[in-house]
């Protein structure tokens, strides 16, 4: 009885894997690549869809809350916060190539307001570098209004 959201255009898939791994009784993990997308010039990835933080939002708290039913190990716990920090660094970068010039502000701070998804972006992995921790702190600076009220004063 799983079927692809109608109501979604983009990540459809995801909701499907989601909601068929709450089927499964046992599962087994891979490094291997076996997911293998077709890119077509003017789909839903490659054009912008206004709705990609309606459908991208509840997606990432579905697959929070499916990788948490049950306490995780620190590595797991690890694995799972660098895998979801790409998601949001990916949807970003989406809306930053996508979006019209007058509506990027609009969707990045849509997304990013996102309880969840802003603790996401403010807590960058080790790994990612000056960039993306210097990144965290502009937003926790916008967050409590010292960013705009440093900007200012310039």
């Amino acid at each position: 009885g799983i079927c692809f959201p109608e109501n979604v255009r983009r990540c459809e898939d995801a909701y499907f894997v989601a909601d068929y791994l709450l089927c499964c009784k046992e599962i087994a993990a891979t490094t291997k690549k076996l997911y293998h997308y077709v890119q077509r010039e003017g789909s839903a990835m490659h054009s912008f869809y206004e709705g990609v933080c309606d459908d991208e939002i509840p997606l990432m708290q579905k697959q929070y809350e499916l990788f948490h039913q049950k306490a995780l190990t620190k590595d797991e716990e690890k694995a799972f916060h660098d895998w979801e920090y790409g998601k949001v660094l990916a949807i970003l970068r989406y809306i930053v190539l996508y979006a019209s010039f007058d509506k990027k502000k609009t969707f990045l701070l849509s997304f990013l307001d996102h309880d969840r998804i802003g603790t996401v972006f403010c807590t960058p992995p080790q790994e990612a570098g000056r960039k993306a921790y210097l990144a965290a702190c502009f937003w926790r600076a916008h967050l409590y209004g010292l960013l705009s009220r440093l900007l200012q004063k310039m």
